[in-house]
């Protein structure tokens, strides 16, 4: 009796564990914006840091061009702040001591070099974090900055990142790209 209900639980096990697998298939949202990422268990390495943008500063976020209609920022005050806003999407970089030709993490928990972005800033009066949609480089799985330039005149790199807000929704921004003037 006792092998019979060992070999029955065994079996039922066996099928439960071949139906969760789904046979080997990766089961995903394909239409997840975290489709359009860079794996993070495959980051960039500096030499595939190919792309250019439009200065100041660009990216594609979900898959579509972005370029902000005003950009400001706050540079070597010990953090490097670069804003870039456009309608009600903004975009904030964070980089606390930056060199040139170095590669910098800004994924999960990395907050010396981070991002977060908005696609939905609120009004002043109603300024809530719970109530918009702020995506956060540190609670995402993968993000780099390469700061390709950094010396008394100019400020430049390339950049993406997965964020992600506190109910789990994710954005995509790859492709950034900055060249800020410091005079």
């Amino acid at each position: 009796m006792k092998k019979k209900l060992y070999y029955s639980l065994l079996a039922v096990s066996f099928a439960l564990i071949l139906n969760a697998c789904s046979n080997g298939a990766y089961v995903a949202n394909p239409s997840s914006p975290a489709n359009l990422c860079i794996n993070p268990l495959n980051p960039l390495k500096a030499s595939q840091f190919s792309w250019s943008g439009t200065p100041p500063l660009s990216a594609t976020i979900n898959g579509n061009s972005w370029t902000p209609d005003s950009v400001g920022w706050s540079l070597d005050t010990g953090f490097n702040y670069i804003f870039a806003k456009k309608g009600n999407n903004v975009l904030l970089l964070a980089m606390r001591n930056v060199y040139a030709v170095n590669l910098y993490g800004m994924g999960y928990q990395q907050y010396e070099r981070f991002a977060w972005y908005t696609d939905s800033l609120p009004g002043a009066n109603s300024f809530s974090y719970n109530n918009s949609k702020f995506y956060i480089s540190s609670l995402g799985n993968s993000g780099e900055v390469y700061v390709t330039e950094n010396d008394s005149a100019f400020l430049k790199g390339e950049f993406y990142f997965q964020g992600k807000n506190n109910k789990g929704d994710i954005v995509c921004i790859d492709n950034g790209f900055f060249n800020i003037s410091k005079f």
